[in-house]
């Protein structure tokens, strides 16, 4: 495809058939397909180096829809409880891979880039330039590495049968991706744990719109006495956790929770039974305006979850300047070499890492700075433009 004098690869990207664009609650995987449209957008100011399309369902309005093909998938409610997931996980990549194969058919891309399962496997005979990227399965991964000695004390999954199936996925896959010409992780620990399975891979991290995730331009003189956690209300996200940490924290401390699922009964009513009503607040519904927001005037940020692929909330707050907690993991071993996150083991660890940020001014003012920096270096479109480029093949944007 030529434009402008020059040779663009064209490239299509496969979501997962149960989330339309753009996604709201959950839907880790278009998420990052709409990061990879915005950043290869054809404006002016932001020349593609490569055209890309998306085989994904969408929402009335959304922007880059003149570029996304119809899946047509009856499921548009995500996440589901693992029983009900896994038979949406199968309809929808059977019904995204139809979309992909009848698109392949008119008009070939030069790039087929793949993020789930059941796509993976059922497109690994095509005869073109393929690519994937492994979001998923991070339970079965991590059960691995520890079953063979790779790891020290690792906490295990609380979902006996989301891993069940997430290992069954996995397992599909790993025969698979030996057809791929270039397998990209969001980690460090995915590399490794690939590397000796045998199987080479770049790591290339989840990208974050720096341009909207941003600190306030005049920040306020006092820390804001806010701790923010935002994703999903479920078992291993471990949201009940944070209820508990406050009761170790100075009384002005607030803890504001961003997301639904079904823990929210139980972080309700843990909070009731340890009076903390007037503390705690719960935002089953939040507009994508005023969780930017949220992100710029809280104090700290803190995920709880152990079991991640990995959370791109996590970026989100790096990017708005907003110092990062996060529970002791593999997944987050480069943010914490970079000096971006704490991380703990337990309730008092959480609360102790918590409040010193709130409490010490100038380690707060030197995280935030950082983190901030680290995003842009590292996490901005313009980066993972430029590392995406390569694996397309395209030429580096200048």
């Amino acid at each position: 495809m030529t434009d402008s004098g020059r040779d663009r690869p064209s490239v299509l990207v496969g979501g997962t058939g149960m989330v339309r664009l753009p996604p709201g609650t959950g839907g880790a995987v278009e998420a990052y397909i709409h990061d990879i449209l915005a950043m290869f957008s054809d404006t002016p100011e932001n020349y593609g180096p490569a055209a890309v399309r998306a085989v994904s369902d969408w929402v009335p309005g959304y922007e880059f829809r003149d570029r996304c093909l119809p899946v047509r998938s009856p499921i548009d409610r995500y996440p589901l409880p693992p029983y009900l997931s896994a038979l949406a996980h199968w309809v929808g990549g059977t019904l995204t891979t139809r979309a992909i194969e009848k698109e392949v058919r008119r008009h070939p891309p030069d790039v087929l880039h793949l993020n789930e399962e059941v796509t993976i496997r059922l497109c690994e005979g095509m005869d073109l330039a393929k690519v994937v990227t492994i979001h998923g399965p991070a339970e079965y991964l991590l059960r691995l590495a520890r079953s063979r000695g790779w790891l020290g004390d690792e906490p295990r999954s609380d979902g006996t049968l989301n891993t069940l199936l997430r290992r069954i996925d996995w397992e599909l896959v790993w025969e698979a991706l030996g057809s791929y010409d270039q397998v990209i992780v969001l980690t460090s620990f995915a590399k490794e744990t690939l590397a000796r399975l045998g199987i080479p891979s770049t790591l290339i991290p989840l990208p974050v719109d720096t341009g909207r995730y941003h600190p306030l331009p005049d920040p306020p003189a006092a820390t804001p006495r806010t701790v923010l956690f935002v994703g999903r209300l479920e078992k291993r996200k471990d949201p009940t956790l944070l209820v508990e940490a406050l009761t170790k924290l100075p009384s002005d401390v607030r803890l504001v929770l961003v997301g639904r699922g079904p823990e929210e009964p139980a972080v309700r009513g843990l909070a009731s039974r340890l009076g903390l009503e007037g503390r705690v607040t719960l935002l089953t519904e939040c507009s994508s305006d005023r969780l930017t927001e949220l992100y710029r005037s809280s104090g700290v940020f803190v995920l709880p979850s152990r079991i991640e692929a990995y959370g791109k909330v996590v970026n989100e707050a790096l990017a708005s300047g907003l110092p990062v907690v996060v529970a002791k993991s593999r997944i987050y071993d480069g943010l914490f070499e970079a000096g971006v996150v704490s991380w703990f083991d337990n309730v008092d660890e959480c609360a102790e890492a918590v409040g010193r940020l709130l409490d010490q001014t100038e380690l707060r003012q030197e995280r935030s700075s950082r983190s901030r920096e680290y995003a842009e270096q590292k996490l901005s479109y313009a980066s993972i433009r430029g590392q995406l480029s390569r694996v397309y093949g395209a030429p580096s944007p200048s």
